[in-house]
């Protein structure tokens, strides 16, 4: 088949995450990766022409129509700039304004990258929400880095281009145990609402930025070991440290905090090392009553027993379905309905934040021909206001939690506040 004149199907997924970014966030993906040198341009151009042959969807634009939106193959890849070089004094200020530049759907490919080259290189690598989500993006980086080291070596790449129909999550719902699940499902459904209204201010949505905080190998293994004797996981103590920090700065509808977390579907599926980079994530979510008075401990108690609740009854299936209704619509109709649901939130002083902790990026140090990536971490979306979303990522033993948000409309100060007092309450907690 001529590539340009591929065609896929957009799944439920793509749709929603598109819209969202339409209506209601920048909705991109980032890497962040330190180098202990410099990686070879050249090499790292050729391996991602190369990626996008193997993944199909990166080289794609999603063409919408009011019946049945589609990824198309664009006719002008070799003319795309997907990776760029500057050299700068400014590595951090010449970053930030690559990861807010929104997604450029005439110019842009599905993924782009950027080094930029002080002493030593920096490399921001980005994709757009809407062909993958954090469990995708994290198998291409991989493929990325193979790729690369396969050309470095002068070793032959034999490509094997993933096919998008093993883009869909219909599978998970022929599963018996789904099956099961989904008939006890009549009438189950989350009326809490959004309860928590973290302080903005309604306006346009600009001057994007980040608040990063790390937790190095030490005080994550030190945070691992509590969470362990105390019938707990890292997710936990996270969740329990997020609420606990929202529950001193935000207004709280009913004295009630709900945080969403996110839920990887992928592990309903049985393991393909060849199937195409896409969207498979669902969500859950819990509520806490609001008590400043108790102690970490006693509110980790509380999370544990709700989270342990979801793990044993099909965590992020509730979505999914979701996901899945979305299919029997047409476009225009999914359109309107993500269309009034953004606006709706945005007249709203209160959300329902979001903690996405997207695990460890990778089993060991990545590396690339000679070099070593020293530093790695995730960005996750920036949503406009009143949403919020908090994004973990580990690599090496070191956890990164970071926000990605608009100063226009939530103040920088109140974000550094509620990140630093996420590190503050588990740092008490564990004693370290």
């Amino acid at each position: 088949m001529n590539k340009n004149m591929m065609s896929f199907p957009v799944e439920p997924q793509d749709a929603f995450n598109y819209l969202v970014g339409k209506y209601s966030a920048n909705n991109q993906l980032s890497y962040i990766m330190r180098i202990n040198g410099r990686v070879n341009e050249t090499i790292l151009k050729k391996a991602m022409y190369l990626s996008v042959d193997e993944q199909p969807i990166l080289g794609c634009r999603l063409m919408e129509n009011d019946d049945v939106a589609t990824w198309e193959r664009r006719g002008d890849l070799d003319e795309i700039e997907m990776c760029t070089v500057v050299e700068t004094h400014d590595v951090e200020g010449e970053l930030q304004k690559f990861i807010a530049q929104c997604y450029d759907a005439e110019h842009d490919c599905q993924v782009k990258l950027k080094i930029f080259r002080g002493e030593f290189d920096t490399v921001c690598l980005k994709v757009n929400h809407a062909c993958c989500d954090a469990g995708g993006f994290k198998e291409y980086l991989h493929t990325l880095a193979n790729i690369y080291n396969h050309i470095f070596n002068e070793q032959l790449y034999v490509l094997e281009p993933c096919s998008p129909n093993s883009r869909s999550q219909s599978s998970i719902f022929q599963l018996p145990e789904i099956i099961t699940k989904i008939n006890t499902m009549v009438g189950e459904e989350d009326n809490q609402g959004h309860t928590v209204g973290f302080p903005f201010v309604a306006g346009e949505n600009t001057k994007q930025t980040l608040v990063i905080r790390n937790i190095n190998q030490q005080e994550f293994n030190a945070i691992k070991m509590h969470a362990r004797r105390n019938g707990a996981t890292i997710n936990d103590v996270y969740l329990t440290a997020y609420s606990r920090a929202l529950s001193n700065i935000a207004e709280l509808e009913n004295e009630i905090i709900s945080v969403c977390f996110t839920a990887d579907l992928r592990k309903y599926m049985p393991k393909d090392k060849n199937r195409a980079m896409c969207n498979l994530s669902g969500m859950n979510s819990i509520h806490i009553n609001r008590n400043l008075a108790e102690s970490f401990g006693e509110t980790l108690s509380k999370v544990v027993s709700k989270t342990k609740n979801i793990k044993d009854d099909f965590p992020g299936i509730n979505m999914a379905l979701y996901f899945e209704t979305l299919a029997n619509l047409k476009f225009k109709e999914v359109r309107n309905q993500i269309r009034k649901f953004c606006e709706e939130s945005a007249k709203t002083k209160f959300c329902n934040p979001w903690i996405s902790n997207v695990g460890i990026l990778s089993d060991s140090r990545i590396t690339l021909g000679r070099t070593e990536v020293e530093e790695c971490y995730m960005i996750g979306t920036a949503s406009y206001a009143p949403g919020l979303m908090m994004l973990v990522s580990t690599y090496d033993n070191t956890s990164t939690l970071s926000i990605n948000f608009f100063q226009s409309t939530m103040e920088k100060k109140n974000v550094e506040e509620l990140m630093d007092s996420v590190f503050t309450d588990i740092k008490s907690w564990v004693k370290i």
